[in-house]
C-alpha cells in the first residue's frame, strides 16, 4: 500500500485549507507523480479535499472519497505554521484535532483498503500515522515530506 501527500496547493488564505486546490504547479506535480506510481494498483482512494483528489486523478482510475484521509482539524495558522504544527506532531494542541483521533480514523481508513492500493492524503495525518507503525521521528519525517511525496507503508520507503 501506498501513502501519497497531496501536490502542492494553491495557498489563498481567504479560503479555508481544506478546500484548497491544484495550480498549474501542483497538477504537473500530480501527473509526474503518477507516471512513477508502481504498476498492479488495484484501487485509488483520497482524502475528500480537492487537492488530494486531484493528486490522483492522473492515475486515470477511479478515485474513492473517503474523509478518514482527512488532514489534522487544526485552526488557521498564518504566521510560524511549521513551528505550531511541529509542536503538535511531538503533543497535542489547543484547538487542533488530538492525535489519537486522528489515529483511529486513519488506522480504521487502512484497515479497509484492499492490497495493492494507493491512498491520497495530507502530511500531517500520513506522520501521525507512519510514526505510529515505524520508529521514527515524526517532526523530522514530516518536515522532509515534499509535495507531492508517496511512501510504501510496509517498509517505509518513498516511491521511487
Amino acid at each position: 500500500m501506498i501513502l501519497v501527500r497531496h501536490a502542492l496547493p494553491q495557498v489563498r488564505p481567504d479560503v479555508p485549507s481544506r478546500d484548497w486546490t491544484l495550480g498549474d504547479e501542483g497538477r504537473a506535480q500530480a501527473e509526474a507523480l503518477c507516471r512513477t506510481l508502481p504498476d498492479g494498483i488495484t484501487a485509488v482512494y483520497a482524502s475528500d479535499e480537492p487537492k488530494a483528489i486531484a493528486t490522483v486523478e492522473p492515475l486515470g482510475l477511479e478515485v474513492r472519497v473517503d474523509p478518514r484521509f482527512g488532514e489534522v482539524e487544526r485552526p488557521w495558522i498564518g504566521d510560524d505554521y511549521r513551528a505550531h504544527a511541529a509542536r503538535y506532531l511531538r503533543e497535542d494542541a489547543d484547538g487542533w484535532e488530538p492525535r489519537d483521533e486522528v489515529l483511529a480514523r486513519f488506522g480504521a481508513a487502512v484497515d479497509d483498503l484492499p492490497p495493492h492500493a494507493v491512498v491520497a492524503t495530507h502530511g500531517l495525518a500520513m506522520s501521525l500515522y507512519l510514526a505510529s507503525h515505524h520508529d521514527i521521528d515524526v517532526v523530522a519525517f514530516w518536515s522532509d515530506l515534499r509535495f507531492p511525496d508517496a511512501w510504501r507503508i510496509e517498509a517505509l520507503e518513498r516511491v521511487p
